[in-house]
């Protein structure tokens, strides 16, 4: 791990990962005792796994990485009990916590994984999608003229009526529209803390929650539940270091069927509406997907063979159809280094 737990495997010859197959390593090899997995190395008892945020890392003969996971306890990772957290798909960024699940299927002596099987992932398409949030309004203020946009990927009509709107600290508002609130199949749905078109900076609304639940123009949550309270979905927006941070603009996922609380898979909305505040509200988002004039493609922070003052460098790939000019550019960290 990154702290001083470590392991050198000694097998007494080869221990095989066969092609295409998987290897199940364990402090424990004895399945009337370790909960029935079927463990093909024991790395034995001085090497635990935390349960709440640890490290798996994995060196070659020649301490070169060849893996980690990272996992956080719960922050972005999975954190069961009596379950193993599961890669949705060896393809994927194992060290992306939204790359997991919780996994379901009995082993044993009755937790659930699948020790030395293929993963059983079953990654559940979200009833309702937290689609398009205006958040900082400049037509109007913000008391009067944020909204958030729900999209129904379903086959059938939904209805709201009774379901929770929340963020993680204190604010909570539960619909209630006085009769059924559908998101029809395939459609949007508004809600806003003002259903006055002519004050909220002309948006049509469909619901609105009032004046006791805001949205941060920072850092805040939509988080929504329902009849149940269950949830169904949750969007947990940063101010700006990985989401969109607009100012009189929406954010807009890109595609509905994209993870929304990842920040890469925002954008800001460029289409006028109303009073002259930009999104899509009630309809699909206009996201347009810039592709970098320069790509920063290749750095030597560490060079070997001489000194970090004489070797190191990093390369530009221009992406484009057209020679890019770079002199009178500049180079700069988040620091005080820059040079044009």
């Amino acid at each position: 791990d990154n702290d001083f737990d470590s392991h050198v495997i000694n097998n007494g010859g080869p221990l095989v990962i066969p092609a295409g197959g998987f290897l199940v390593l364990g402090n424990n090899t004895d399945t009337t005792t370790n909960g029935g997995a079927p463990v093909a190395y024991s790395y034995g008892s001085n090497w635990f796994l935390s349960n709440s945020a640890d490290e798996v890392v994995l060196l070659d003969a020649s301490l070169t990485e060849i893996d980690r996971v990272e996992y956080d306890g719960g922050i972005a990772f999975p954190d069961p009990t009596g379950a193993s957290m599961a890669l949705q798909d060896p393809a994927l960024d194992n060290n992306v916590g939204a790359n997991w699940c919780t996994a379901t299927t009995p082993f044993g002596d009755g937790d659930f994984g699948t020790p030395g099987g293929t993963n059983d992932c079953v990654i559940p398409t979200p009833e309702v999608v937290i689609n398009e949030i205006m958040q900082n309004p400049s037509a109007v203020d913000d008391s009067a003229g944020e909204w958030f946009e729900l999209y129904n990927p379903t086959g059938s009509d939904i209805d709201l009526d009774g379901w929770t709107i929340k963020d993680n600290d204190s604010d909570s508002h539960v619909i209630n529209n006085g009769g059924p609130l559908l998101i029809p199949t395939g459609g949007y749905l508004v809600l806003s803390n003002n259903a006055d078109s002519g004050t909220n900076g002309g948006v049509n609304v469909d619901y609105s929650y009032g004046s006791g639940w805001y949205l941060s123009n920072s850092a805040d949550e939509v988080i929504l539940l329902d009849t149940s309270l269950n949830e169904i979905d949750r969007v947990e927006y940063d101010g700006g270091p990985v989401f969109p941070d607009p100012t009189g603009a929406s954010m807009a996922l890109q595609d509905p069927a994209l993870d929304n609380n990842v920040g890469t898979n925002w954008c800001t909305a460029t289409t006028p509406y109303g009073d002259g505040d930009l999104g899509t509200p009630g309809a699909d988002n206009d996201c347009v997907i810039q592709t970098p004039d320069l790509v920063i493609n290749e750095i030597m922070q560490n060079p070997a063979a001489v000194y970090d003052s004489n070797g190191e460098w990093f390369e530009l790939y221009n992406p484009t159809a057209s020679d890019i000019d770079i002199n009178g550019w500049t180079i700069m960290d988040l620091d005080y280094d820059s040079h044009v």
